[in-house]
């Protein structure tokens, strides 16, 4: 019976894993479509470029973008600052009291390293991996966090740019040839990185779209998290019954 139960939970996270993927996938269409084909939807609601939409030539990329956006610096669209020390009021496991989740640069879980009770940063921002061998992992954070290890922190100057900024993150490309086993990504470098920044009107609509598929991929995570627990459970029940 435990069998079983174990395998349909197995089951069960692993279709949850598979629905976030393919929503992460279209999300990257969609990213695509819009900001690298430039055929996002116009006023009539028709493909941008195709439809006669107005180019102008970017010297710096060497070919041409929506008139009226920019190339600049992400730093002139977001706050970007790095975590510091780990809080003295510290556990493991989430409790009642200390329930604020603790991220650092890790791939594991996420990144979570535990739990305090006060949050350091409370807007919807994006965390970027600054050190070692896994330099420029990215994750949207939607609730609020205590960042700690130097874990880069990129705060949008407008929550529509939340999902926009989060996808242009992760095709950053970081070139630590020149780093030391032990390189790090600093502030000044990830905010001199530059973006195409699209018109708000634009990068709203996005927003309103891709917002539906991260709440769904935040609810999904969250029922696999509480699933794990539970297979864990499931299997120190069986090693007993083994025994």
């Amino acid at each position: 019976m435990l069998v079983k139960e174990y395998n349909v939970i197995q089951n069960r996270i692993a279709h949850n894993k598979q629905l976030i993927q393919k929503l992460e996938e279209t999300a990257q269409a969609i990213y695509k479509q819009w900001f690298v084909d430039f055929e996002f939807p116009d006023e009539n609601g028709k493909a941008y470029k195709s439809n006669g939409g107005k180019m102008e030539f970017n010297e710096e990329l060497e070919k041409e973008i929506p008139k009226g956006w920019i190339y600049s610096d992400l730093g002139k669209i977001a706050t970007i600052n790095a975590g510091g020390d780990k809080p003295k009021l510290y556990s493991e496991n989430e409790n009642e009291n200390l329930n604020v989740p603790i991220y650092s640069n890790s791939t594991a879980n996420e990144g979570l390293f535990g739990f305090t009770n006060k949050a350091t940063v409370s807007k919807k921002s994006i965390t970027v991996s600054a050190r070692g061998a896994i330099i420029g992992y990215t994750v949207l954070r939607m609730k609020p966090f205590v960042p700690i290890v130097r874990l880069i922190v990129v705060i949008p100057k407008y929550e529509y740019q939340l999902n926009y900024i989060f996808d242009c993150i992760k095709k950053f490309k970081y070139n630590t040839s020149g780093w030391s086993a032990q390189g790090q990504l600093t502030v000044p470098e990830i905010s001199s990185f530059k973006v195409i920044i699209p018109n708000s009107e634009v990068l709203i609509k996005y927003h309103n779209i891709t917002s539906k598929f991260t709440r769904f991929i935040d609810i999904k995570k969250i029922k696999n998290h509480k699933l794990e627990e539970l297979k864990d459970l499931l299997l120190s029940k069986l090693a007993t019954i083994e025994n």
